[in-house]
């Protein structure tokens, strides 16, 4: 059996992951855009910008975790868009550095049955 900084270790590193959403203007205005949901924990969120093509906002959270970060979203284009998510996490006196890059496309104007 791994120890746990060894099986923390195997999490580390660059990791790709795909996922089909739908994502409406309404949503970015949502207080729980971007947002970890978690029990024990109250989070609220700063946004700095949200305009047509760029949404950038800073997360802090209290509780059972302790959760700072930064959250910037750059559409410059009708096709797609990119982005980074900066946090820190804090608990049971460990620190832990999240970092994650994004990138998307637009894939049209209906969801369908996607959520």
């Amino acid at each position: 059996m791994a120890s746990p900084a060894e099986a923390m270790k195997g999490m580390s590193g660059d990791k790709t992951m795909t996922d089909k959403s739908c994502l409406k203007k309404e949503d970015l205005a949502k207080s729980d855009f971007m947002m970890p949901n978690g029990a024990n924990m109250t989070c609220n969120r700063t946004v700095t910008t949200n305009t047509k093509t760029q949404y950038i906002a800073d997360v802090t959270c209290t509780g059972q975790q302790q959760l700072t970060g930064h959250i910037a979203i750059d559409a410059q284009s009708s096709a797609g868009f990119t982005g980074s998510m900066k946090m820190v996490s804090a608990a049971q006196g460990r620190t832990m550095n999240m970092s994650m890059k994004m990138t998307g496309k637009y894939l049209g104007a209906d969801c369908g049955t996607v959520k």
